[in-house]
Order: C-alpha cells, then structure tokens, then sequence
C-alpha cells in the first residue's frame, strides 16, 4: 500500500488537496497558486481535455474571475463570444495560454474512499480505492454533483449526500444552422427562452453560427428516474415532439428538425437534502459538490466561481497568519485552517442554497407550473427580483465580509493557538 505526506514550510505553511480538476477545483487551484499557496489537484481522468461545450459569465462574475487570476480572464477574452455587457459564453478550446507551473500540481488517482483527520498532527487522510493513502493539511472536495467528497461528509445513508431527482428532463443537441435558420428566421441569431405549459426551450447559436444549440426542458410529476447511477437514458425525437405537441407550429417544426436519435438528460439537484453544512474540520466541498442546482439560472459555476474567491481570501490570511508565528505546530495549523473553512462554509451556504431554490422555481416558472403567476407580467416580475439578486451581487462586500468574519473566528481562538505554539 503506497503513502504519501506532504511536508509544511515556513514559507508554505500548508498545502491544499482539490479533488476534482472541473472548472470550479482549477479556478480555484489557479487562484490557490497565484497567492503562493501549494495544492496538488487529485482527478480520476488520466488527462485534461476540452469537452465542447460552454458556459456564461456575467461582466460582474468577470471581475471576480479576474481577482482570482487576471490570466484566467484573458484567456476567456481570447476564447469567448460577448452577447451584450456581458461574456456570455464561453466555448471550451484550443488557447495558445500556458498555466505551467513550478512543481507537479496534477496527479491522476482511483476514486477517493475515504478521508479523515488524524487528531495527533492535525493531517487530513485521503484514502484512494487502489488502496493509497495521503495524508494533507487541507482537503477541497470540487468533484461535482456525483461529489464523493460531500458523500463522505454527509454519512453513509445520509440523503444530503448525493443529489436528487428534481422531477424535470431535458434533451440536448445540435442542429446544422442552414436547417434551423428557414424556420425560425431571425430568432436564430439570438438567444431565446420559449415558454409553454410543462416544457420549455433555451435555443442559441454556436460555432460562429454554424450550429445551433437547442436545450429542451420537459416537467416530469411522477418524481420517477429509471437508473441514479446515470444522469442520462436513450431517448428518441418522438418524445420531445408529444412533449411539445400544444407548442406553436414554428417550434414544433423546429423539433421535427432535431437528430432522431436523444439522450435523455435527469435534472438533479440538492434542493430537497442540503447539507448542513459545507465543511468539517480541514475538509470542504465547493461548487456542485456542495450546492448542484438545475441549469435554470445558468449560474451554477457563477456560484462556484464565488466559492473559490471566498476560499483563496481566506486561505490566503491563514497562510499570513501561520507565516507570523516564530514556530507552527500541527495545532495551530489544524486550528487555523479549520476557522478558514468555517468562515467560508458561514458566507457561502445561505446564497448557495438560494441559489438551488431559485433555479427550481424558475424552471416552474418556465414551464407554467406557479400557480399563483397567471401571466407575462407576473413570470417577469418574479424572475426579475431573483435574477438582479444573482448578477448584481456585491462579491466584494462579500469577500470583505469574510475576511472580518475570519479576524474575529481567530481571535475568538486566540488562546488556543497560543497555546499549541
């Protein structure tokens, strides 16, 4: 059985594992290293590469993104489409843009199976399916919504630990541009959500218009998923097409135009088992694993982006912190790291969450499912208020708000640390 330690410094007082190497774990991992803290990123792929597919960011968001790494940004700048004031998709591919870094920070391992915190050294364990073992100062779960880092947090049996059917499918493709554009004339330029009673539509152009994206949102009241194991079943064309058979001619055309041949996509979320909380001593989730929302907002890695600012602050002042005493010990850094992870689990769980809420009830909402919104007026109205509080959210005062909240949980546990010095 192979094992491992990774050793503390004066001038690196500790280390951060990431689990998962998705968007949230390498912003984060990003904006870790831009502040000279070492992690090492732990990812079951053998390799990282591009998956084709995209994700908005809101000019708000942007400048968070750009506080973790202004490279991160350019990059985007170099690769993404602008719709309006915002970056509002964000196509994964090919950049000339090198993140190379002094040291190893990538290792591809089994499944991890367990963790735990040694009380002696204050060391997180990472326990790997093949039978490792890795012993770490700080563990940061960002593995998704299948999260086996928020299930090991949760308990076994526990229903906050894995994600729950959010009674909705949807259907996801491309269709060739020249077959779309005939139908929808100019709506197939521009972004367009098309509601109607129990299902709705999210179309978009990619590809410098050459494709054209279609998300189909189907409502499903009998809470029933075939397989959780899989996020996904074979479907067929003929399913959408009696699912959006009360839709007008114009859109029905437009799924006669869809492959024959589906996948059918669950929706799942953490809605109805949140965690109580994001962390447990020098362990946490971030992004999905801790907070997976339907795609209703499209704010999911938004909130995760958010995660991670939080999280480098307040590493960022454990690591100053832990940098000013003559000599650290393994209490102290335990002591101090657990606070930092207590004040971001204390910021972020109350949004995160409303977040998740928010995005259940805005796909309600899409498909006339609220029966107390009777018209356009209302659907406007509602959606309104809960998306100004999404992309005009003070991250700054919130980051601030960390930091002074992280001062006091350290001095409150002042003596402690002094006295494991």
């Amino acid at each position: 059985m192979a094992s491992k330690t990774t050793e503390s410094t004066d001038s690196h007082p500790f280390e951060i594992s990431i689990i998962g190497s998705g968007i949230i774990g390498l912003n984060l991992a990003l904006g870790l290293l831009q502040r000279n803290i070492p992690i090492t990123i732990y990812e079951q792929a053998q390799e990282l590469k591009e998956i084709g597919t995209g994700i908005g960011f809101s000019a708000n968001l942007e400048k968070c993104i750009t506080e973790l790494d202004p490279r991160i940004s350019a990059v985007l700048h170099k690769i993404g489409l602008r719709q309006h004031q915002s970056l509002q998709w964000v196509v994964a591919s090919n950049t000339e843009e090198d993140f190379t870094f002094a040291g190893r920070v990538f290792e591809a391992w089994e499944e991890v199976g367990g963790v735990e915190q040694k009380s002696d050294t204050g060391k997180v364990v990472m326990s790997f399916m093949d039978g490792t073992k890795i012993e770490t100062d700080a563990v940061i779960g960002c593995d998704g919504i299948k999260s086996r880092v928020r299930y090991l947090l949760a308990g076994d049996n526990n229903p906050a630990g894995i994600p729950h059917y959010a009674n909705e499918s949807a259907y996801r493709c491309l269709v060739e541009m020249h077959k779309v554009s005939p139908i929808l004339g100019n709506y197939a330029s521009v972004m367009t959500l098309w509601i109607g009673h129990g299902a709705n539509l999210v179309t978009y152009p990619i590809s410098n218009n050459r494709f054209f994206n279609v998300a189909a949102f189907v409502r499903d009241n009998t809470g029933y998923w075939p397989d959780y194991s899989k996020q996904t079943v074979q479907a067929s064309k003929a399913e959408i097409i009696d699912s959006f058979s009360s839709f007008n001619p114009m859109l029905r055309r437009l799924i006669e135009a869809l492959p024959d041949e589906q996948n059918r996509w669950g929706m799942f979320d953490t809605l109805d088992h949140p965690l109580d909380s994001y962390v447990e001593g020098c362990v946490a989730v971030a992004g999905d694993a801790a907070h997976a929302s339907t795609p209703h907002h499209g704010m999911g890695a938004g909130m995760g982006i958010e995660d991670a600012i939080v999280l480098v602050t307040v590493l960022e002042k454990a690591k100053q912190e832990l940098s000013s005493y003559t000599a650290g010990t393994p209490t102290s850094r335990k002591i101090v790291l657990s606070r930092a992870f207590e004040t971001f689990d204390s910021t972020r769980r109350e949004r995160s969450q409303w977040l998740v809420a928010s995005s259940r009830r805005q796909g309600l909402l899409n498909q006339w499912e609220v029966p107390e919104v009777r018209n356009t007026d209302d659907f406007l109205r509602d959606t309104a208020e809960r998306v100004s509080n999404l992309y005009n959210y003070d991250w700054r005062l919130m980051v601030q708000r960390s930091i002074e909240d992280y001062e006091q949980r350290l001095a409150q546990g002042d003596e402690k640390i002094q006295a494991a010095l």
